[in-house]
């Protein structure tokens, strides 16, 4: 039962619990421009892009002059490849020139650019926008699909001629970096 001295004090424990409630439903909720990563600078420097040091068209001895020799070579009908103990794989051409590389990171000019971890929001922060892909596989035992999940994205570059195809797991972090001759978007 409410009296006259209970009631201002009710007035007061009601006020306290909506000022508490507000401060935690604030406290926990974000902005829509907040996103919680590091800010990136526009990179402005000059040079040749290349991912982990190796660019398209380099010769395979100058590759290996640099990195040592490979750990792993294949011939295959298409084209050698090879491997070398830190994940960095070169196909090369029949005058043993690179055409595509696969690696970890990418450099323009000697500065490491793009690296583990990145967003692709940190990328476009650093490159500009590229072509994003998004990749999404179906949910559920494929007779009866439940929709998509998302696997992972990719940003696409082309610098003089060569497509830069950066990867990103479905967690949004940068996973490895392909140049390339061909262009991702056109069959062969």
């Amino acid at each position: 039962m409410i009296t006259k001295k209970t009631a201002p004090r009710r007035g007061l424990v009601l006020c306290g619990i909506f000022f508490i409630s507000t401060l935690i439903v604030t406290g926990c909720t974000k902005t829509a421009t907040d996103s919680g990563e590091e800010k990136r600078e526009r990179f402005t420097g000059a040079g040749a892009w290349s991912v982990n040091g190796i660019k398209v068209w380099q010769t395979l001895s100058s590759v290996e002059e640099a990195r040592g020799k490979p750990n792993q070579s294949v011939v295959t009908m298409a084209a050698p490849i090879y491997t070398w103990p830190d994940g960095v794989v070169v196909e090369a051409d029949e005058k043993l020139q690179v055409k595509t590389v696969y690696g970890t990171v990418l450099n323009i000019g000697a500065t490491v650019v793009i690296s583990d971890g990145l967003s692709t929001a940190q990328t476009q922060q650093i490159l500009g926008d590229g072509i994003k892909k998004v990749f999404r596989a179906p949910r559920g035992s494929g007779v009866i699909s439940t929709g998509y999940v998302l696997t992972g994205m990719s940003l696409t570059y082309e610098r003089d001629g060569i497509f830069f195809v950066l990867g990103y797991n479905k967690n949004d972090q940068f996973t490895g970096v392909n140049a390339s001759v061909y262009n991702p978007y056109k069959k062969r």
